[in-house]
């Protein structure tokens, strides 16, 4: 949307909002006959917050990191991230290739 701006403060408050959604979906599969892969939880989070920290980098970080992690995220991710603006950055898809 037009006048959308991504802050660091919105990236704080979205990691954050991350940690809450772990901590309150293991308590609510916590309880007897319930299922919760503590590895597979963890590390499905700790990838969404990797994601959400991109949003700090300049585009310059964001292409060394793209560089040094390329497999980290698929390829739609890595497009979505360079296409977007950031608190230190303004999008260019073009910086992706």
């Amino acid at each position: 949307p037009n006048g959308f701006k991504i802050t660091l403060h919105g990236v704080d408050a979205l990691d954050r909002s991350c940690s809450v959604l772990y901590r309150d979906l293991k308590g609510a599969t916590s309880f007897e006959n319930s299922f919760w892969d503590d590895e597979v939880a963890e590390d499905a989070f700790e990838r969404a917050a990797s994601y959400i920290s991109l949003m700090e980098l300049d585009m310059e970080e964001l292409v060394s990191h793209f560089r040094d992690k390329r497999n980290d995220f698929t390829s739609d991710d890595y497009k979505l991230m360079f296409s977007m603006d950031g608190p230190r950055r303004k999008g260019d898809i073009s910086m992706y290739d």
